[in-house]
């Protein structure tokens, strides 16, 4: 329980982090959660994002590699 615990704050104190630098974005991420699922503006491509955030230091997945339907984009 008490490793739990520290797990559980490490994820609400990066979750803090991480929509702070998210600000103005809309973002989805709930208190605890291990993820957070970005809605890009139009003019961002998730390829071109991913790799802009990547030439930032930051690694992020795009919602593509989750969909279970080749039909979405």
């Amino acid at each position: 329980e008490r490793a739990l615990g520290r797990i559980r704050d490490e994820l609400y104190a990066r979750r803090d982090i991480a929509l702070e630098h998210l600000r103005g974005l809309k973002v989805d991420c709930r208190p605890g959660a291990m993820f957070a699922w970005i809605t890009l503006p139009n003019y961002w491509r998730p390829a071109d994002f991913v790799a802009a955030a990547l030439a930032a230091g930051i690694k992020v997945t795009p919602g593509t590699v989750f969909v279970t339907d080749p039909s979405v984009q």
